[in-house]
C-alpha cells in the first residue's frame, strides 16, 4: 500500500511534466480543520490584549505630560479679556498720511 502523501507527490508531479494545471487538493500544504481557526482566533485575541495592555501603561504618561494648564488658561484668559492692541505711534502716523 502507497502512502497517500507520496500519491499526492506523484500526481502533483506527473500534471507538472505534462503541463496540465495541478489541483489543489494535491499541493495543498495543510488540511483543512478548526485548529488553525482556533489558532487564529488565540493569536488575535492575544495582540488585542497585548496592545489594551500597552495602551493602559501608556496612558497614564500622556494625561500628566502637562501639569501647568491651569496656568495656561489663566494666560489666555488674561489675552482674551484685554480687547485688541492700541496701536503705537509710527503705526498712527502712517494711517495718517495715508
Amino acid at each position: 500500500m502507497i502512502p497517500e502523501e507520496s500519491r499526492r507527490h506523484a500526481k502533483a508531479a506527473q500534471a507538472v511534466r505534462e503541463g496540465r494545471p495541478v489541483a489543489a487538493r494535491y499541493v495543498r500544504g495543510g488540511r483543512r480543520g478548526a485548529r488553525v481557526l482556533a489558532i487564529l482566533v488565540a493569536s488575535t485575541a492575544a495582540v488585542a490584549v497585548l496592545l489594551l495592555a500597552i495602551w493602559a501603561a501608556a496612558n497614564g504618561v500622556f494625561i500628566n505630560q502637562n501639569p501647568t494648564d491651569a496656568q495656561q488658561a489663566a494666560d489666555a484668559r488674561a489675552f482674551d479679556e484685554a480687547g485688541p492692541p492700541a496701536p503705537d505711534v509710527a503705526t498712527a502716523a502712517a494711517a495718517v498720511s495715508d
